[in-house]
């Protein structure tokens, strides 16, 4: 698991150039699954739980990212692992929004300015 966090003042995205919904202060965690990751489930959802807690953003934005490795799960086990990870994060009380799995989107956001804007894991 690969994951790059962006703390943004707002975010916001386009799926197939018709739909188009905004955040404001917001916590985007862009995720990539890799063979193996199964096993990591409770160690990646209490990362993304504590970086939430400690940076206190309005909502946590999942965002499905394959572009941070060349070891990628299987498309459905990914996607079957990230709608359960959202889902723990929910019933732990984390403030959740679920980008679309397996599509383009379009984004623009504006990241906020402190020294934990910007983060990487690699689990």
């Amino acid at each position: 698991m690969r994951i790059l966090f962006e703390h943004a003042n707002y975010f916001k995205y386009t799926k197939d150039q018709e739909y188009t919904q905004n955040y404001d202060d917001c916590l985007i965690a862009r995720l990539c699954f890799e063979v193996g990751d199964d096993s990591k489930f409770d160690l990646i959802k209490n990362e993304l739980e504590s970086i939430y807690r400690k940076l206190k953003p309005k909502t946590l934005v999942l965002f499905p990212f394959s572009h941070l490795s060349n070891e990628l799960m299987a498309m459905k086990e990914a996607e079957k692992a990230f709608l359960g990870l959202a889902e723990a994060l929910k019933e732990a009380g984390v403030e959740v929004i679920v980008l679309p799995f397996g599509t383009n989107k379009g984004y623009q956001l504006c990241i906020k300015e402190h020294k934990l804007n910007n983060m990487f894991r690699h689990f």
